[in-house]
């Protein structure tokens, strides 16, 4: 388990909720299922980063675009 939260629990939760409502109206969560998607969510976009410094290392760049950011996830 990662021990920081990126974002506030309220603010996340609530950013949870209203991206649900679009699929099913009135859905339910439990604190620790909001909790979990957090979690993952938090471990996603570390993985990203990672995977941008690394290419950013490997080209010697200083500038990240969009470019090399499609360039990494079209593989």
């Amino acid at each position: 388990k990662l021990t920081k939260l990126f974002m506030r629990k309220l603010l996340f939760s609530r950013l949870v909720r209203k991206i649900a409502q679009e699929f099913k109206p009135n859905l339910r969560f439990q604190a620790s299922a909001i909790e979990a998607i957090q979690e993952v969510t938090k471990a996603f976009l570390i993985s990203i980063f990672e995977s941008i410094a690394f290419y950013l290392l490997l080209g010697a760049k200083l500038t990240l675009t969009n470019t090399n950011i499609n360039a990494i996830y079209a593989k």
